[in-house]
Formats: structure tokens, C-alpha cells, sequence
């Protein structure tokens, strides 16, 4: 594994523990939501403001480390039955494919993150700025794009994906 496959591994690994902590912090917010509504008649004032904003994090953090493990889902039911380099062939052009359409992703969240950031707009009720939301999920976008070149490298270089 090259010293630049490694540093992309280790970022993934830092915005999945992100994405973690921001599971057990949705719960935590959904349990005392609930707890307050139902015991105090008072709920928490703008649940629905923050836990859109974690379920950002939770998706836009996990999706490289994922890509890392090998955890998205795919079928592999007709490549199972190819001959090797058929398979071989098929699977770089998939890969090409996800970096293409992670990069354009990637490049149309960082302007989106920057109309963002010029707007100034803001959540609902809580009034939080979306702006840092929207430069994680860039983040996480161009994570999974240099995972996906690093798979690429490698399947091509003639190593395992």
C-alpha cells in the first residue's frame, strides 16, 4: 500500500469515527426529544434542525471508509460467471465511471458549499449556518473520489481490489 493509499485510508477512517459519533449523538438527541415531549410536554426546540444536519454528517462521513471496506453493495452475479479479464475490464470501467461521477459530485458541492457560504443561509429554527455541513459533505465526496482512484491504481497496476 503506497504512503498516499495510506493517508486516504486514515482520513476516511477520522470522518467515519465523525460519522459514529454523530449516530450516538442523533440518538441521544431523538431519546431526549421523545423523554421531554411525552414526560414534560416540552420538546426539544429545533430537533428536526440538527438531526438533518447530523444525518449530513452520518452519510456524507461514512461513504469513503465504506468504499474502503468494500461495503457498498454490488452485484456480482454476472461477473461471477465471466471469464477473468472480461471481469477485469468491467470492473475498471465501473471504477472510472465512480470516479467521474464522485468527481463531478464533488466539484458541484464545493460551489454549492461556496453559494452557501456567500448566501449566508441558515437552518430554520435554530438559525445554524448550512455552510459547514455542506463543506463536510465536499469532504466526504472527495474522499470517496480518492479511495475510488486509489482502487483504481491498484486494479489496473495488476493488485487485488
Amino acid at each position: 500500500m503506497s504512503s498516499f493509499e495510506k493517508i486516504i485510508h486514515f482520513i476516511s477512517r477520522c470522518l467515519n469515527w465523525i460519522a459514529g459519533i454523530s449516530v450516538i449523538a442523533i440518538m441521544v438527541i431523538v431519546c431526549i426529544n421523545v423523554i421531554g415531549r411525552s414526560v414534560f410536554g416540552m420538546p426539544l426546540k429545533g430537533t428536526v434542525d440538527i438531526l438533518s444536519q447530523m444525518g449530513v454528517l452520518v452519510i456524507a462521513c461514512a461513504i469513503a471508509y465504506t468504499q474502503v471496506v468494500k461495503g457498498h453493495i454490488r452485484i456480482t452475479i454476472l461477473l461471477d460467471r465471466l471469464p477473468g479479464r472480461v471481469s477485469l475490464f468491467i470492473n475498471i470501467i465501473m471504477d472510472i465511471l465512480g470516479v467521474i461521477l464522485f468527481f463531478i459530485i464533488t466539484w458541484q458541492s464545493i460551489l454549492y458549499t461556496k453559494g452557501e457560504y456567500e448566501i449566508g443561509e441558515l437552518t430554520e429554527v435554530l438559525r445554524m449556518p448550512v455552510m459547514p455541513f455542506a463543506a463536510i459533505v465536499s469532504l466526504g465526496c472527495l474522499a470517496l473520489t480518492l479511495v475510488l482512484v486509489t482502487d483504481l491504481v491498484r486494479l489496473v497496476s495488476g493488485g487485488k481490489k
